[in-house]
C-alpha cells in the first residue's frame, strides 16, 4: 500500500509469461484505486523501474505502444488488451498491466518497483514482502 494515498500497488513475476513478448520478460502490475478521484496514468510521462534481487535499479518499459511500436503492432489484439498500459484507473477499480523487462535481466527474487507518477509529481516506491 502507498501510505496515506488510498492506492495499493502489487507486482508479480510469472516466468510462464517470458515467451509472450519477444525479447522481454513481464512483470504484472495491479493498481487498486481506493481514492475519491480517478487515477490518471500517462504513457509518455510516467516512469517505472524495478529493483533486482541484487539491489540494482533498472528502468523498464511500461507501454510498448510508445517504446517499441513495431513490436506492439505485431502482437495479437487479445494480448495487447491484456498487457496494455491503461489511461485511467477509476474510483474503486483495479488496473492491471505489464512492465516489460529485457529478457537478459533475472527477475526471480526482484525486490520492488518505483513508479514516477506524473499525476502526483512524486516517486512511489513499493518493496515486495519476501
Amino acid at each position: 500500500m502507498v501510505p496515506q494515498s488510498g492506492i495499493v500497488i502489487d507486482v508479480d513475476y510469472d516466468p510462464r509469461l517470458d515467451s509472450l513478448v519477444p525479447g522481454y520478460k513481464l512483470l504484472t502490475v495491479a493498481i487498486d484505486n481506493n481514492t475519491l478521484t480517478p487515477l490518471r496514468l500517462d504513457s509518455k510521462k510516467d516512469r517505472w523501474e524495478i529493483q533486482t534481487a541484487r539491489g540494482r535499479w533498472i528502468k523498464v518499459l511500461h507501454d510498448l505502444r510508445f517504446g517499441r511500436e513495431g513490436l506492439w503492432r505485431k502482437l495479437p489484439s487479445r494480448i495487447r488488451e491484456m498487457i496494455g498500459y491503461p489511461d485511467v484507473v477509476g474510483v474503486g477499480e483495479t488496473g492491471v498491466f505489464d512492465l516489460f523487462v529485457k529478457s537478459s535481466v533475472t527477475l526471480e527474487g526482484f525486490r520492488g518497483v518505483k513508479y514516477d507518477a506524473a499525476q502526483f509529481g512524486r516517486i512511489i516506491e513499493v518493496q515486495r514482502e519476501l
